[in-house]
């Protein structure tokens, strides 16, 4: 079975067609990812004071010694837009690999986990073309034109934290981050005419840098506070530094038998901001979990070689999920199915017409056991612009999540 998952996965990997994410994917860095996993997906993206024994918290390294089994996660995103304005109506689709983890419990006891990911952090995407006119150059040159453009890139974020049980129970983590990424643009003026010849011009931008990520989850506040009804209680709170990303960019033109023209080229520094969360996870029996969590990053500050886009604007993303296992077990290694539940409201980094944009999304998902340890999960996501703007427009946009999480008892420890 587990076999049969992993060439699924590597099919669906390699379908990848046209564009994916949102139209504004354009603006700053791109589209910003939060939740890499189909499990996360589907309970609002965040829920940073999760601390599960058969999960990977990814976005709250102190979480990181939650989980009792050496466990790995990876899946595939299939997603498709559907955007309409005044004119037209336009579809696109396509998948990408949102990232691989992979978590060692060193001392379940002690809190103390290590992990090591690669996963999107952001991403640029987006194809669009319109007809135009050249009203200079005389008979020369013809009127009618297409113009093309074409989006690319975004970052990448390599990592390995761990984490620490404090003498009071509570956790705390951290995790050294290597940020790196590319951006490419490419706008094409096609002549319909031979007499022509079509203009390339296009961009291409290389960055990478360091950051680190700290968080902290408490102890079970219920064996303080002693709530009838409740089971386990627990906070977390969490930054990540501002990140100077050193790069370097070339601006060229292209003519049509493929030779570049470099008109400029140099050294770039690219300042992503830092970013802060905080959220509520509490259980209110074996069965039941619900969350809730705050992250804000202030895009405002964001630069490029010291020139910060008047596109951008500081964002937030409020999250609210739910998750239920109707046959619940005291142990990880009895199988558990299990659904959720999610919805987020998000402030985008975006300013469209000189205007904040917001989105709303909501998202259910699926556990399903392959054996005692080990899960593929399915989630299914549904999002739309909420601004002003979407009156100009809409862009909705539905997201399916396949992803597989496999739990191994690679080590044990012995008493002689």
């Amino acid at each position: 079975m587990i076999r049969s998952i992993l060439i699924f996965l590597l099919f669906i990997g390699t379908v990848a067609v046209a564009q994916v994410n949102t139209v504004y994917s354009r603006f700053g860095l791109g589209t910003v990812i939060y939740g890499t996993t189909a499990r996360d997906l589907s309970f609002g993206e965040l829920g940073t004071a999760n601390y599960d024994e058969d999960r990977i918290n990814l976005l709250n390294p102190a979480a990181y010694g939650s989980f009792v089994l050496t466990r790995a996660d990876f899946g595939q995103v299939l997603e498709a837009s559907f955007v309409k304005d005044p004119s037209k109506s336009s579809y696109y689709a396509s998948g990408y690999f949102p990232g691989f983890n992979i978590g060692f419990p060193l001392s379940h006891e002690n809190g103390v986990g290590l992990v090591f990911g690669v996963n999107k952090y952001s991403d640029v995407s987006f194809e669009a073309s319109r007809d135009g006119n050249v009203s200079t150059g005389g008979s020369l040159i013809p009127g009618t034109i297409k113009e093309e453009y074409y989006y690319d890139g975004g970052i990448t974020k390599i990592f390995l934290g761990s984490s620490y049980r404090l003498p009071f129970g509570w956790n705390i983590g951290a995790s050294a981050d290597f940020m790196m990424g590319h951006y490419e643009y490419e706008s094409t003026a096609k002549f319909f005419t031979s007499n022509a010849v079509d203009g390339i011009y296009a961009k291409q931008q290389n960055f990478k840098g360091f950051s680190a990520t700290f968080g902290l989850i408490s102890a079970n506040l219920n064996d303080y506070f002693g709530i009838t009804g409740l089971e386990d209680i627990r906070v977390s709170a969490g930054y990540s530094l501002k990140s100077t990303l050193k790069g370097d960019f070339a601006t060229f033109t292209v003519n049509n038998f493929g030779f570049h023209d470099t008109i400029a080229k140099g050294d770039l520094e690219t300042v992503i901001p830092a970013r802060m969360f905080a959220g509520i996870s509490v259980k209110l029996n074996p069965r039941t979990k619900i969350f809730a969590d705050y992250l804000s990053q202030s895009w405002a500050d964001f630069s490029m070689t010291n020139i910060a886009p008047q596109t951008l604007t500081n964002s937030f993303k409020i999250s609210a999920g739910l998750e239920y296992n109707p046959l619940a077990r005291a142990t990880v290694f009895s199988p558990e199915l299990s659904y959720r539940f999610g919805v987020s409201y998000e402030k985008l980094p975006y300013l469209l017409a000189g205007e904040s944009s917001y989105r709303f999304t909501t998202g259910a998902g699926i556990s399903i056991p392959l054996s005692p340890a080990n899960y593929i999960d399915l989630g299914l996501q549904y999002s739309f612009n909420t601004s002003s703007f979407a009156d100009v427009i809409k862009d909705n946009t539905l997201r399916f999540v396949v992803g597989v999480s496999v739990g191994e008892l690679w080590f044990l420890r012995t008493d002689f």
